[in-house]
């Protein structure tokens, strides 16, 4: 898959215009107005911003997750990106699979999407928690470079996902990863160790 770079071009924005189209299907399920101004109101909500955002959904490894929500702190507008706002009242969000080369005719079985309309951040957490995390933390059929980035960003995902869940609870709790390894010396293991310790580090201080 090409570099976003070369990708958010109007050349990159034809190339991808079936997968832009498909996402802008699914974003007019958030829609204030109802289904039948649905798609009057996304033409008018719709930017170049939200277009490269979803274009660096599937062009970037790093970027296996995409969220669209109606955005409080901006009088309900629409925004897209990699992360949510915790100002979102209604919200929607795709995860892939950083492994397969998407296309037209694979998204509905490779991406996966769904809406959640109250306590946002709490509801991302615990679908997280006990749906995507466990099952792909056991995925063995990804190449281990693959692997080993998305599982790192997966993890810093976790830890700032489950601060902000507790925080608003008044509570403090340190995300703890669920890593096994064969091996007596994993290189990447301890680099992402050392990186969720630099977070607890952060949080404690804070706290």
């Amino acid at each position: 898959m090409g570099s976003i770079e070369g990708a958010n071009g109007a050349e990159g924005g034809e190339q991808y215009a079936e997968e832009v189209g498909w996402i802008k299907t699914k974003i007019r399920l958030i829609c204030p107005l109802g289904n039948d101004e649905s798609d009057k109101w996304l033409d008018e909500a719709w930017t170049e911003d939200h277009k490269s955002a979803v274009i660096n959904f599937f062009t970037e490894i790093k970027a296996p997750r995409l969220f669209a929500y109606l955005d409080a702190g901006k009088s309900d507008g629409l925004a897209v990106s990699s992360a949510p706002s915790s100002n979102c009242k209604k919200l929607l969000y795709f995860i892939r699979d950083p492994a397969k080369f998407l296309t037209p005719e694979n998204l509905s079985e490779s991406v996966q999407y769904g809406v959640l309309q109250s306590n946002l951040v709490e509801s991302i957490y615990g679908i997280m928690s006990n749906v995507y995390l466990p099952s792909m933390l056991k995925e063995e059929s990804w190449p281990d470079t693959v692997k080993k980035q998305f599982t790192g960003q997966l993890h810093k995902f976790m830890a700032s996902l489950t601060e902000v869940t507790y925080e608003r609870k008044g509570k403090t709790l340190l995300y703890i990863p669920q890593e096994t390894t064969d091996k007596k010396k994993d290189k990447d293991l301890i680099q992402r160790l050392e990186s969720i310790l630099i977070h607890w580090t952060r949080q404690v201080k804070r706290w």
